[in-house]
């Protein structure tokens, strides 16, 4: 997680608990690693959000990027390369150079995440408006539900310079990435029967959030169970649920299994509204970047209490997000 006033996650986890004060500040933008000097030159500050948060997130997972698949979702992509080409085209002679125009499609940040990352594995990347975040946690877990492979998620927004601010005014830089892997023992997805979990009643797909040490990023892993459940978690009412602990990681980088959870989480398409932080310096920060809108989830996460988190959606629909400690 990167943010105003939040540079990393254990850092994070201390202000979104309330034991750290928050000081708001510029978001500070890392230089990412991985990246020849030429590329590094060439990217904007968006791309290096998306690779600072992804790097983070399998640094701290203790995985290997080059295979994993990814999905990249951001409301807009790099506006500040967007006012470039229009300042270009704006002029007489309308002459835009060869980096701006392959910097202008929405999936850079995903091709320079190959570049930097060495990884040969397929990403997605989506946009939807101020709702990018839900939408890309649901298109996350439903490759991992599905295709029972880890995915990262990486989501991210920037600012647009002025005069597109006043149309779309985005205040800061805000990135977060979670790794979401399933859990497999010898070979088979296991139930839910780990950390103090009860074993459920029925069998349901069901994503693990966890974490690879303590304090650390958080991973998401799935349990087995049906596996086209989540392809159908767009209708009201469709679920997946999910759990949150540490992992404990295989020769194959996939956790076996998982101690000290947090519980589960389940996720459904809800005719809800969507909750707001009663931090006013939080909820002005989601309110106001489409990637914050991850902030009451990874509070609660930060918190380790049990509730239920409404994230914007689509067609004033919210992602519900349950969380349910282990026993």
């Amino acid at each position: 997680m990167i943010g105003p006033g939040m540079d990393d996650w254990p850092s994070s986890i201390e202000i979104l608990a309330g034991r750290s004060v928050y000081a708001q500040r510029p978001t500070v933008v890392p230089i990412p690693d991985g990246l020849p000097p030429a590329e590094r030159r060439r990217i904007g500050s968006v791309v290096k959000l998306a690779l600072g948060v992804g790097l983070q997130a399998i640094s701290k997972a203790g995985v290997e990027p080059d295979a994993l698949p990814a999905v990249f979702a951001s409301s807009g992509g790099d506006g500040q390369n967007c006012h470039e080409i229009c300042l270009a085209l704006a002029n007489d002679e309308k002459l835009i150079s060869p980096t701006r125009f392959h910097n202008s499609v929405h999936n850079a940040a995903a091709g320079y995440w190959s570049i930097a990352t060495r990884s040969k594995a397929a990403s997605n990347v989506l946009c939807a408006f101020d709702w990018s975040f839900a939408a890309g946690l649901l298109e996350a877990v439903t490759q991992v539900v599905v295709d029972q492979t880890r995915v990262l998620l990486i989501a991210y927004d920037a600012p647009y310079p002025q005069p597109l601010f006043a149309k779309r005014p985005i205040p800061e830089a805000f990135g977060c990435a979670f790794v979401l892997a399933p859990v497999v023992t010898d070979g088979a997805a296991t139930p839910m029967n780990l950390a103090a979990c009860a074993r459920p009643t029925a069998p349901t797909s069901r994503l693990r959030l966890s974490a690879s040490e303590a304090g650390a990023w958080p991973i998401a892993s799935v349990d087995g169970g049906q596996r086209s459940s989540a392809r159908t978690a767009g209708a009201v009412g469709d679920t997946a649920s999910v759990a949150a602990g540490a992992a404990a990681g295989a020769a194959d980088g996939l956790p076996t299994t998982v101690t000290g959870a947090f519980g589960r989480l389940s996720l459904q398409v809800a005719d809800a509204p969507a909750d707001r932080m009663l931090n006013t310096d939080f909820e002005a920060l989601r309110a106001s970047i489409p990637a914050a809108r991850a902030l009451p989830l990874l509070q609660t996460l930060a918190t380790q209490r049990a509730g239920l988190v409404n994230i914007e959606y689509l067609n004033g629909r919210s992602l519900a997000v349950e969380l349910e400690p282990c026993s």
